[in-house]
């Protein structure tokens, strides 16, 4: 991820993604609502592991809608 990207939005909370096959749960943290939901994605990948979450096979869903990759995750609500 970019420095631009880490310096501008607000920051949020540690955000919790849970996967769907086996139940683990991963923390992200210094997420910001400026990022793009491919650049959680790539956050999640590198707190889980590329074995474990690797970015092409994620597909994250927020308040039951699948999450675009170009859009921010401000865009979804997710604020401080």
């Amino acid at each position: 991820m970019a420095d631009d990207s880490q310096s501008t939005g607000e920051a949020l909370s540690p955000l919790t993604v849970r996967a769907t096959a086996g139940g683990a749960t991963f923390s992200v943290q210094g997420a910001r609502s400026s990022w793009s939901v491919s650049e959680l994605k790539t956050a999640v990948e590198s707190v889980a592991g590329v074995g474990v979450a690797p970015v092409d096979g994620q597909r994250l869903i927020y308040k039951g809608h699948v999450m675009k990759d170009t859009e921010s995750l401000g865009s979804y609500g997710e604020k401080e």
